[in-house]
Protein backbone atom coordinates (compact mmCIF):
# COMPACT_ATOMS: atom_id res chain seq x y z
CA UNK A 1 0.00 0.00 0.00
CA UNK A 2 0.93 3.81 -0.60
CA UNK A 3 1.52 6.20 1.23
CA UNK A 4 1.53 9.36 0.01
CA UNK A 5 -0.10 8.56 2.58
CA UNK A 6 -0.17 9.28 6.15
CA UNK A 7 2.61 12.07 6.34
CA UNK A 8 1.73 13.09 3.03
CA UNK A 9 0.50 16.45 3.44
CA UNK A 10 2.03 17.18 7.23
CA UNK A 11 2.21 20.82 7.88
CA UNK A 12 5.47 22.46 8.38
CA UNK A 13 4.37 22.69 12.65
CA UNK A 14 3.45 19.65 14.30
CA UNK A 15 -0.14 19.32 14.74
CA UNK A 16 -1.39 19.41 18.28
CA UNK A 17 -3.25 16.18 18.16
CA UNK A 18 0.33 14.42 18.15
CA UNK A 19 0.45 13.98 21.69
CA UNK A 20 -1.75 12.77 24.68
CA UNK A 21 -4.22 13.75 25.94
CA UNK A 22 -5.05 15.69 23.19
CA UNK A 23 -4.38 12.11 20.74
CA UNK A 24 -6.33 10.45 22.73
CA UNK A 25 -9.91 12.52 22.62
CA UNK A 26 -9.10 13.04 18.81
CA UNK A 27 -9.24 9.82 18.31
CA UNK A 28 -12.28 8.83 20.75
CA UNK A 29 -14.23 11.58 18.85
CA UNK A 30 -13.34 10.29 15.25
CA UNK A 31 -13.84 6.69 16.09
CA UNK A 32 -17.46 8.13 17.42
CA UNK A 33 -18.35 10.51 14.69
CA UNK A 34 -17.51 7.78 12.24
CA UNK A 35 -19.69 5.50 13.58
CA UNK A 36 -22.61 7.43 14.77
CA UNK A 37 -22.68 9.79 11.18
CA UNK A 38 -19.77 9.35 8.84
CA UNK A 39 -20.44 5.18 8.12
CA UNK A 40 -24.51 5.99 7.97
CA UNK A 41 -23.63 8.49 5.40
CA UNK A 42 -20.74 6.48 3.24
CA UNK A 43 -23.38 3.40 3.00
CA UNK A 44 -26.36 5.37 2.09
CA UNK A 45 -24.10 7.49 -0.96
CA UNK A 46 -22.55 3.62 -1.47
CA UNK A 47 -26.47 2.04 -2.31
CA UNK A 48 -27.36 5.00 -4.23
CA UNK A 49 -25.03 4.56 -7.81
CA UNK A 50 -25.52 7.93 -8.36
CA UNK A 51 -23.75 9.33 -5.30
CA UNK A 52 -20.90 6.70 -5.88
CA UNK A 53 -17.34 7.84 -6.52
CA UNK A 54 -17.60 5.52 -9.65
CA UNK A 55 -21.06 4.01 -10.46
CA UNK A 56 -19.56 1.05 -11.42
CA UNK A 57 -18.42 0.75 -7.94
CA UNK A 58 -19.99 -1.98 -5.57
CA UNK A 59 -21.49 -1.23 -1.81
CA UNK A 60 -18.41 -2.88 -0.36
CA UNK A 61 -15.47 -0.95 -2.23
CA UNK A 62 -17.38 2.53 -2.09
CA UNK A 63 -17.11 2.25 1.52
CA UNK A 64 -13.84 0.57 2.25
CA UNK A 65 -12.46 3.26 0.38
CA UNK A 66 -14.26 6.17 1.88
CA UNK A 67 -12.73 4.46 5.47
CA UNK A 68 -9.53 4.29 4.02
CA UNK A 69 -9.03 7.88 2.86
CA UNK A 70 -10.94 9.04 6.29
CA UNK A 71 -8.08 7.24 8.01
CA UNK A 72 -5.07 8.55 6.19
CA UNK A 73 -6.75 11.72 6.79
CA UNK A 74 -6.89 11.33 10.67
CA UNK A 75 -3.37 9.82 10.96
CA UNK A 76 -2.03 13.00 9.20
CA UNK A 77 -3.16 15.00 12.40
CA UNK A 78 -2.11 12.10 14.98
CA UNK A 79 0.88 10.23 13.20
CA UNK A 80 0.97 6.99 13.18
CA UNK A 81 -1.64 5.25 15.46
CA UNK A 82 0.81 1.80 16.26
CA UNK A 83 4.70 1.02 15.66
CA UNK A 84 5.98 -0.53 12.91
CA UNK A 85 9.03 -3.08 12.47
CA UNK A 86 12.23 -0.72 11.30
CA UNK A 87 14.99 -1.54 10.30
CA UNK A 88 16.56 -1.37 14.14
CA UNK A 89 15.72 -4.34 14.85
CA UNK A 90 14.93 -7.84 13.96
CA UNK A 91 11.37 -9.17 14.84
CA UNK A 92 11.40 -12.42 14.54
CA UNK A 93 7.87 -13.88 16.49
CA UNK A 94 6.73 -17.04 16.17
CA UNK A 95 6.38 -18.20 12.20
CA UNK A 96 8.29 -15.03 11.13
CA UNK A 97 11.59 -15.96 9.42
CA UNK A 98 14.49 -13.09 9.19
CA UNK A 99 17.75 -13.11 9.29
CA UNK A 100 20.29 -9.57 9.59
CA UNK A 101 21.68 -9.34 6.25
CA UNK A 102 25.11 -7.77 6.04
CA UNK A 103 26.18 -4.41 5.05
CA UNK A 104 26.61 -3.66 1.16
CA UNK A 105 30.67 -3.57 0.51
CA UNK A 106 31.34 0.23 -0.46
CA UNK A 107 32.97 -1.32 -3.40
CA UNK A 108 29.32 -1.48 -4.91
CA UNK A 109 28.58 2.08 -4.16
CA UNK A 110 30.11 3.86 -7.80
CA UNK A 111 29.61 6.78 -10.23
CA UNK A 112 26.41 9.09 -9.47
CA UNK A 113 25.25 6.85 -6.59
CA UNK A 114 28.74 7.66 -4.64
CA UNK A 115 28.54 11.24 -5.14
CA UNK A 116 24.76 11.51 -3.70
CA UNK A 117 25.19 9.46 -0.42
CA UNK A 118 28.44 11.69 0.48
CA UNK A 119 26.12 14.96 -0.25
CA UNK A 120 23.33 12.92 1.83
CA UNK A 121 26.15 11.39 4.42
CA UNK A 122 24.33 7.83 4.22
CA UNK A 123 25.97 4.46 3.72
CA UNK A 124 25.30 0.79 3.90
CA UNK A 125 24.36 -0.46 7.04
CA UNK A 126 23.14 -3.92 8.24
CA UNK A 127 19.23 -4.60 7.40
CA UNK A 128 16.37 -7.00 9.01
CA UNK A 129 15.50 -9.02 5.89
CA UNK A 130 12.59 -11.35 6.21
CA UNK A 131 11.45 -14.05 4.15
CA UNK A 132 7.51 -15.79 2.65
CA UNK A 133 7.99 -19.10 1.73
CA UNK A 134 5.05 -21.06 0.08
CA UNK A 135 2.43 -22.61 1.50
CA UNK A 136 4.14 -26.46 2.46
CA UNK A 137 7.80 -25.41 1.56
CA UNK A 138 10.17 -27.31 3.37
CA UNK A 139 13.06 -25.07 1.91
CA UNK A 140 15.39 -24.10 5.10
CA UNK A 141 15.87 -20.17 4.86
CA UNK A 142 18.78 -19.00 3.58
CA UNK A 143 19.47 -22.21 1.25
CA UNK A 144 21.03 -21.57 -1.86
CA UNK A 145 18.35 -21.70 -4.82
CA UNK A 146 17.45 -25.49 -6.15
CA UNK A 147 17.93 -25.92 -9.87
CA UNK A 148 15.04 -23.49 -11.89
CA UNK A 149 13.82 -21.69 -8.92
CA UNK A 150 13.10 -18.31 -9.05
CA UNK A 151 13.17 -15.64 -6.24
CA UNK A 152 10.83 -12.67 -5.30
CA UNK A 153 12.53 -9.79 -3.67
CA UNK A 154 10.12 -7.39 -2.90
CA UNK A 155 10.46 -3.43 -1.62
CA UNK A 156 7.69 -2.32 -0.01
CA UNK A 157 5.85 0.82 -0.48
CA UNK A 158 4.86 3.71 2.01
CA UNK A 159 6.36 7.01 0.35
CA UNK A 160 9.24 5.87 1.95
CA UNK A 161 8.22 7.28 5.32
CA UNK A 162 5.99 4.42 6.29
CA UNK A 163 5.00 0.68 6.26
CA UNK A 164 7.43 -2.16 7.17
CA UNK A 165 8.89 -5.01 4.96
CA UNK A 166 7.89 -7.37 7.96
CA UNK A 167 5.49 -10.11 6.82
CA UNK A 168 2.93 -8.38 9.09
CA UNK A 169 2.40 -5.99 6.87
CA UNK A 170 -0.16 -4.73 4.10
CA UNK A 171 2.11 -4.87 1.23
CA UNK A 172 3.51 -8.72 2.23
CA UNK A 173 0.19 -9.67 0.76
CA UNK A 174 1.86 -9.33 -3.12
CA UNK A 175 4.50 -11.57 -2.22
CA UNK A 176 2.63 -13.92 -1.12
CA UNK A 177 -0.15 -13.55 -4.20
CA UNK A 178 3.11 -14.03 -6.60
CA UNK A 179 4.42 -17.01 -5.24
CA UNK A 180 0.80 -18.62 -5.17
CA UNK A 181 0.66 -17.55 -8.78
CA UNK A 182 4.48 -18.27 -10.16
CA UNK A 183 4.99 -21.97 -9.96
CA UNK A 184 8.82 -21.50 -10.37
CA UNK A 185 8.92 -19.03 -7.20
CA UNK A 186 8.60 -20.95 -3.76
CA UNK A 187 10.32 -17.80 -1.53
CA UNK A 188 10.63 -13.87 -0.97
CA UNK A 189 12.47 -11.70 0.22
CA UNK A 190 11.90 -8.43 1.22
CA UNK A 191 14.55 -5.80 2.96
CA UNK A 192 13.96 -3.44 5.70
CA UNK A 193 15.19 -0.63 4.11
CA UNK A 194 15.76 2.88 6.08
CA UNK A 195 12.50 5.44 5.94
CA UNK A 196 12.98 9.50 5.53
CA UNK A 197 11.81 11.42 7.63
CA UNK A 198 12.15 15.60 8.53
CA UNK A 199 10.94 18.32 10.43
CA UNK A 200 8.44 18.48 12.09
CA UNK A 201 8.45 14.66 12.58
CA UNK A 202 11.90 14.65 13.71
CA UNK A 203 14.36 17.78 13.99
CA UNK A 204 16.56 16.57 11.42
CA UNK A 205 16.53 15.14 7.97
CA UNK A 206 16.99 11.21 8.34
CA UNK A 207 17.64 8.63 5.88
CA UNK A 208 17.22 10.62 2.76
CA UNK A 209 18.03 9.78 -1.09
CA UNK A 210 20.00 7.55 -1.22
CA UNK A 211 19.69 5.84 1.54
CA UNK A 212 16.96 3.51 0.72
CA UNK A 213 18.69 2.75 -2.58
CA UNK A 214 21.79 1.48 -1.21
CA UNK A 215 19.85 -0.92 1.55
CA UNK A 216 17.92 -2.24 -1.88
CA UNK A 217 21.20 -3.02 -3.08
CA UNK A 218 22.02 -4.53 0.04
CA UNK A 219 19.44 -7.24 -0.25
CA UNK A 220 20.18 -7.75 -4.12
CA UNK A 221 23.78 -8.62 -3.45
CA UNK A 222 22.92 -11.25 -0.33
CA UNK A 223 20.43 -13.04 -3.13
CA UNK A 224 23.11 -12.92 -5.52
CA UNK A 225 26.61 -12.93 -3.45
CA UNK A 226 25.33 -14.75 -0.51
CA UNK A 227 22.86 -17.16 -1.58
CA UNK A 228 23.64 -17.82 -5.30
CA UNK A 229 20.45 -16.71 -7.50
CA UNK A 230 21.29 -16.03 -11.04
CA UNK A 231 19.69 -12.21 -11.34
CA UNK A 232 17.74 -13.81 -14.43
CA UNK A 233 16.38 -15.96 -11.47
CA UNK A 234 15.21 -12.73 -9.59
CA UNK A 235 11.63 -11.45 -9.79
CA UNK A 236 12.06 -7.94 -8.66
CA UNK A 237 8.63 -6.71 -7.15
CA UNK A 238 8.00 -3.06 -6.00
CA UNK A 239 4.72 -1.40 -5.11
CA UNK A 240 3.97 2.50 -4.84
CA UNK A 241 7.05 4.16 -3.34
CA UNK A 242 8.79 0.57 -3.16
CA UNK A 243 7.66 0.71 -7.65
CA UNK A 244 9.96 3.95 -7.63
CA UNK A 245 12.99 1.91 -5.82
CA UNK A 246 12.82 -1.13 -7.97
CA UNK A 247 13.29 1.58 -11.24
CA UNK A 248 16.09 3.16 -9.37
CA UNK A 249 17.72 -0.39 -8.37
CA UNK A 250 17.45 -1.52 -11.96
CA UNK A 251 18.74 1.70 -13.39
CA UNK A 252 22.23 1.74 -11.21
CA UNK A 253 21.98 -2.23 -12.09
CA UNK A 254 21.68 -1.61 -16.05
CA UNK A 255 23.72 1.78 -15.74
CA UNK A 256 26.56 0.33 -14.07
CA UNK A 257 26.98 -3.82 -13.78
CA UNK A 258 30.00 -3.20 -16.21
CA UNK A 259 32.01 -1.20 -13.85
CA UNK A 260 30.52 -3.19 -10.37
CA UNK A 261 33.03 -5.89 -9.02
CA UNK A 262 32.58 -9.34 -10.31
CA UNK A 263 31.57 -11.51 -8.03
CA UNK A 264 31.28 -15.67 -8.80
CA UNK A 265 29.53 -16.35 -11.83
CA UNK A 266 26.31 -17.81 -12.37
CA UNK A 267 24.80 -19.18 -15.61
CA UNK A 268 27.60 -16.84 -17.28
CA UNK A 269 26.27 -14.19 -15.88
CA UNK A 270 27.80 -11.21 -13.51
CA UNK A 271 26.03 -11.77 -10.04
CA UNK A 272 25.26 -8.12 -10.00
CA UNK A 273 23.66 -7.55 -13.30
CA UNK A 274 19.36 -6.60 -13.94
CA UNK A 275 17.05 -8.81 -12.72
CA UNK A 276 15.32 -11.41 -14.68
CA UNK A 277 12.03 -9.62 -14.52
CA UNK A 278 10.67 -6.41 -12.96
CA UNK A 279 6.65 -6.04 -11.54
CA UNK A 280 6.13 -2.72 -10.69
CA UNK A 281 2.29 -2.06 -8.59
CA UNK A 282 1.26 1.43 -8.70
CA UNK A 283 4.88 2.84 -8.85
CA UNK A 284 5.40 6.09 -7.31
CA UNK A 285 6.70 7.40 -10.95
CA UNK A 286 6.91 10.98 -10.42
CA UNK A 287 8.02 12.44 -6.89
CA UNK A 288 8.22 16.07 -8.51
CA UNK A 289 5.41 18.26 -9.54
CA UNK A 290 5.58 17.85 -13.48
CA UNK A 291 2.50 16.22 -13.26
CA UNK A 292 0.66 18.55 -11.35
CA UNK A 293 -1.42 20.10 -14.01
CA UNK A 294 -5.23 21.18 -13.94
CA UNK A 295 -6.24 18.10 -16.29
CA UNK A 296 -3.83 15.49 -14.95
CA UNK A 297 -5.49 12.24 -12.85
CA UNK A 298 -3.56 14.21 -10.16
CA UNK A 299 -6.30 16.53 -9.42
CA UNK A 300 -9.38 14.69 -11.46
CA UNK A 301 -9.09 11.29 -9.61
CA UNK A 302 -8.09 12.97 -6.15
CA UNK A 303 -12.05 12.89 -4.66
CA UNK A 304 -11.65 9.04 -6.12
CA UNK A 305 -8.51 7.56 -5.08
CA UNK A 306 -7.51 7.11 -1.47
CA UNK A 307 -4.27 8.96 -1.18
CA UNK A 308 -3.06 12.23 -0.41
CA UNK A 309 -2.37 14.50 -3.46
CA UNK A 310 -1.19 18.24 -2.06
CA UNK A 311 1.76 19.99 -3.68
CA UNK A 312 3.64 20.51 -0.42
CA UNK A 313 4.13 16.66 0.01
CA UNK A 314 6.32 15.91 3.22
CA UNK A 315 7.52 12.93 1.67
CA UNK A 316 8.83 14.13 -0.67
CA UNK A 317 10.66 16.37 0.84
CA UNK A 318 11.78 14.15 3.18
CA UNK A 319 13.04 11.79 0.60
CA UNK A 320 15.08 14.32 -1.05
CA UNK A 321 16.44 15.84 1.69
CA UNK A 322 19.81 18.19 1.46
CA UNK A 323 19.60 17.56 -2.79
CA UNK A 324 16.89 19.96 -2.32
CA UNK A 325 13.01 19.62 -3.48
CA UNK A 326 13.76 20.38 -7.21
CA UNK A 327 15.68 17.40 -7.72
CA UNK A 328 12.24 15.37 -7.67
CA UNK A 329 11.95 17.07 -11.39
CA UNK A 330 15.24 16.71 -12.64
CA UNK A 331 16.92 13.13 -11.31
CA UNK A 332 15.39 10.40 -13.07
CA UNK A 333 16.86 8.07 -10.26
CA UNK A 334 13.69 9.95 -7.91
CA UNK A 335 11.23 10.75 -11.20
CA UNK A 336 11.56 8.30 -13.78
CA UNK A 337 8.08 9.72 -15.21
CA UNK A 338 9.35 13.39 -14.64
CA UNK A 339 8.15 15.98 -17.63
CA UNK A 340 10.59 18.03 -16.85
CA UNK A 341 11.82 19.91 -20.13
CA UNK A 342 15.10 19.69 -18.85
CA UNK A 343 14.96 16.28 -19.10
CA UNK A 344 15.39 14.13 -22.52
CA UNK A 345 12.63 11.63 -22.69
CA UNK A 346 13.95 9.57 -24.67
CA UNK A 347 16.62 6.88 -23.24
CA UNK A 348 15.80 6.81 -19.89
CA UNK A 349 15.54 3.00 -19.97
CA UNK A 350 18.74 0.56 -21.35
CA UNK A 351 17.17 -0.63 -25.05
CA UNK A 352 19.60 -3.78 -24.47
CA UNK A 353 19.65 -4.83 -20.63
CA UNK A 354 16.53 -3.43 -19.22
CA UNK A 355 14.21 -6.89 -17.75
CA UNK A 356 10.75 -7.57 -19.16
CA UNK A 357 8.74 -5.86 -17.23
CA UNK A 358 5.06 -5.72 -16.20
CA UNK A 359 3.04 -2.41 -14.94
CA UNK A 360 -0.22 -2.53 -13.08
CA UNK A 361 -2.11 0.37 -12.82
CA UNK A 362 -5.43 1.20 -11.41
CA UNK A 363 -7.72 3.58 -13.85
CA UNK A 364 -8.78 5.21 -10.72
CA UNK A 365 -5.82 6.61 -8.47
CA UNK A 366 -4.54 9.59 -8.91
CA UNK A 367 -1.36 8.70 -9.96
CA UNK A 368 -2.08 6.93 -13.16
CA UNK A 369 -1.04 9.30 -15.40
CA UNK A 370 2.88 9.42 -14.45
CA UNK A 371 2.43 5.55 -14.34
CA UNK A 372 0.80 5.84 -18.24
CA UNK A 373 4.35 8.30 -18.68
CA UNK A 374 6.68 5.33 -17.77
CA UNK A 375 4.79 2.46 -19.81
CA UNK A 376 5.15 4.75 -23.02
CA UNK A 377 8.74 5.97 -22.25
CA UNK A 378 10.01 2.21 -21.54
CA UNK A 379 8.12 1.10 -24.52
CA UNK A 380 9.75 3.76 -26.61
CA UNK A 381 13.16 3.23 -25.54
CA UNK A 382 12.89 -0.98 -24.70
CA UNK A 383 9.99 -2.09 -27.15
CA UNK A 384 5.84 -3.09 -27.16
CA UNK A 385 7.33 -6.97 -26.65
CA UNK A 386 9.38 -6.08 -23.54
CA UNK A 387 6.46 -3.79 -21.58
CA UNK A 388 3.41 -5.49 -20.28
CA UNK A 389 0.88 -2.83 -19.50
CA UNK A 390 -2.17 -3.70 -17.15
CA UNK A 391 -4.76 -1.16 -16.15
CA UNK A 392 -7.83 -1.61 -14.42
CA UNK A 393 -10.26 0.99 -14.55
CA UNK A 394 -12.55 0.82 -11.61
CA UNK A 395 -9.12 0.13 -9.30
CA UNK A 396 -7.72 2.82 -6.89
CA UNK A 397 -4.00 3.21 -5.71
CA UNK A 398 -1.94 -0.02 -5.26
CA UNK A 399 -5.18 -2.31 -5.24
CA UNK A 400 -2.84 -5.61 -5.62
CA UNK A 401 -2.01 -4.95 -2.10
CA UNK A 402 -5.74 -4.76 -0.85
CA UNK A 403 -7.13 -8.31 -0.51
CA UNK A 404 -10.18 -6.80 0.34
CA UNK A 405 -10.40 -4.25 -1.63
CA UNK A 406 -9.25 -5.00 -4.83
CA UNK A 407 -11.23 -8.31 -6.40
CA UNK A 408 -11.76 -9.49 -8.67
CA UNK A 409 -8.94 -7.09 -10.78
CA UNK A 410 -6.67 -8.07 -8.21
CA UNK A 411 -6.99 -11.49 -9.35
CA UNK A 412 -6.62 -11.46 -12.79
CA UNK A 413 -3.33 -9.16 -12.17
CA UNK A 414 -1.97 -12.07 -10.17
CA UNK A 415 -2.83 -14.76 -12.61
CA UNK A 416 -1.84 -12.77 -15.71
CA UNK A 417 1.50 -11.95 -14.17
CA UNK A 418 1.51 -16.02 -13.17
CA UNK A 419 1.56 -16.51 -17.16
CA UNK A 420 3.49 -13.86 -18.31
CA UNK A 421 6.54 -15.06 -15.60
CA UNK A 422 6.55 -18.46 -16.53
CA UNK A 423 6.40 -17.33 -20.37
CA UNK A 424 2.87 -19.08 -21.50
CA UNK A 425 1.41 -15.50 -22.46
Amino acid sequence: MSSEEPEAVAPTRPSVFRHQPLKGMYLFYQLTSTLLVRLPIWLVRAVIPALRPRRSWQVRRTVIVSAIKHYFTVIQKTGPLGKSPNYTALNVDKGVLGEWIEPLPRSYVTGKLKEWAEVADVHPVKLPGYWIHEDGSNIVMGAPPVPGEKVVYALHGGAYISLSAHPSDPTASIARSLLTYIPSAHRSLSIEYRLSSTTPTTPTQVHPFPAALLDALTGYHHLTHTLGFAPSDIILEGDSAGGNLALALVRYLTEYHDSLPAGPIVDGTKKMGPPGHLILSSPWADIGTSHHTPVSSIHTLSHIDYIATSRGNYAARAFTGPHGIDVANTNVYISPATLDPSVPQEGRFDSLSWPKTYIACGGSETLRDSIRTVESLMKADCGEERVRYCEKEDSVHDFLALPSLGEPERGEVFREIGRWVEGKE
